[in-house]
């Protein structure tokens, strides 16, 4: 960590905490190891860190106040606009890890917070996790949750219906376990057409390969990360060599980060560490920031809320990163997306229900709230997952 950072991210604790003792010592010791350890390399003691970050921010109080933008709530709405890409084809990914075909334009919107039925799938296959939107290309990179890869004609994959066929990944490449299941799914376009893959973890590593590994993926597993004690998450496909990426946890954190200096690994390797999380949370979200202006963050009890991409200012891989959300002890981050404010977000839950809002309709907040509980599950379910999508069609 470099002078910099290590000071910004002690301001960042001082002003997301009321309490003075999320500053002591002890507490940063057992929450913010990795900050404490650079703040006495640099500063030479804890206490010499801490008088630094207070004439910073002494310094920065003195100058002159610089004028800023009316508040986002007033700004006026979006103009509600059908867009071209309202029925593109996407993939349901299931949480036993079945791959189906559907179209955005399935999902209806409504105008209130309204619980809806998804159409009906495959009853012997587990409830939609993800949802990712596809083009008409005829190749699909699909990879595990034990980081290996496969490659699969989107011709074969079936609808999204009550009758589909349906098998385990096992059967259909043999060479899998019979427990392994498809967590992220990309064109195989867009690994011809970029540079570099990403892959994030639920435990918080951060892996990046050359493209040029994964072009001949095939019906045969290809491990594509080495995983110990953890599953992959996302990959994604870098549009360029400089890529930020967020990368968010259940626990409400979240860190904005420069891939640049992370040097690419072959397939077998396990990658470095993105975030360091707290005990028992997992990463829940991660994707690249170019081109990203605001994005929303669900949680199991159904608060929702979005929040500027400037509110979230890079930071050095590997720390803690910043509160995303103020939590109830009972709750947790299951999604942190990007959205376009014109656009809509779907949150959708474990008993096979969804629902579909103009982006707009969440309450914008500030990192530190908590946000509106706009769906709140019903019964004993529970919220599972949530995307921005193109604006569609009530």
């Amino acid at each position: 960590m470099d002078q910099n950072t290590i000071l910004e991210d002690l301001l960042t604790i001082a002003r997301d905490n009321d309490d003075p003792a999320a500053l002591d010592e002890a507490t940063l010791a057992s929450e913010h190891p990795d900050l404490l350890h650079g703040a006495r390399q640099t500063f030479g003691s804890w206490s010499h860190a801490l008088a630094a970050a207070l004439i910073r921010q002494t310094r920065v109080s003195a100058r002159p106040a610089i004028a800023r933008s009316a508040p986002r709530p007033s700004a006026p709405r979006p103009p509600r606009i059908l867009s071209p890409d309202h029925d593109r084809p996407a993939l349901w990914i299931t949480t036993d890890g079945h791959v189906l075909r559907t179209t955005l334009d399935t999902l209806r919107v409504t105008d209130q917070p309204e619980w809806l039925p998804l159409p009906e799938g495959p009853a012997d296959t587990g409830p939609p996790l993800r949802l990712v939107p596809m083009r008409d290309d005829a190749s699909l990179a699909l990879f595990t949750d034990r980081g290996n890869g496969v490659r699969l004609d989107l011709r074969l994959v079936p609808d999204w219906a009550g009758d589909a066929p349906v098998r385990p990944l096992h059967y259909r490449f043999r060479d899998c376990q019979n427990d392994e299941h498809v967590q992220a799914a990309m064109l195989l376009g867009d690994i011809r057409d970029h540079q570099r893959l990403h892959f994030l973890t639920t435990g918080g590593q951060i892996k990046i390969s050359d493209t040029p590994e994964y072009r001949g993926l095939d019906s045969a597993p290809l491990p594509s990360v080495i995983l110990r004690d953890d599953f992959l998450l996302a990959a994604f496909a870098g549009p360029t060599r400089r890529v930020h990426v967020l990368v968010a946890s259940s626990a409400g954190k979240a860190i904005h980060f420069d891939t640049t200096d992370i040097r690419s690994q072959g397939r077998k390797a396990g990658g470095v560490r993105a975030i360091a999380l707290d005990d028992d949370a997992t990463v829940v979200g991660a994707f690249p920031t170019q081109g990203v202006e605001e994005i929303a963050l669900v949680t199991a009890r159904g608060f929702a809320k979005r929040m500027s991409m400037d509110d979230f200012r890079p930071q050095g891989r590997a720390g803690g990163g910043l509160q995303t959300v103020r939590l109830d002890d009972d709750d947790e981050v299951v999604a942190l997306t990007p959205i376009d404010p014109g656009g809509d977000i779907l949150i959708h839950t474990r008993e096979r229900r969804f629902m579909r809002l103009p982006a707009w309709d969440l309450p914008p907040a500030s990192r530190a709230a908590r946000g509106d509980q706009l769906a709140a599950p019903l019964d004993d379910d529970a919220l599972i997952g949530a995307i921005g999508l193109p604006s569609g069609s009530a």
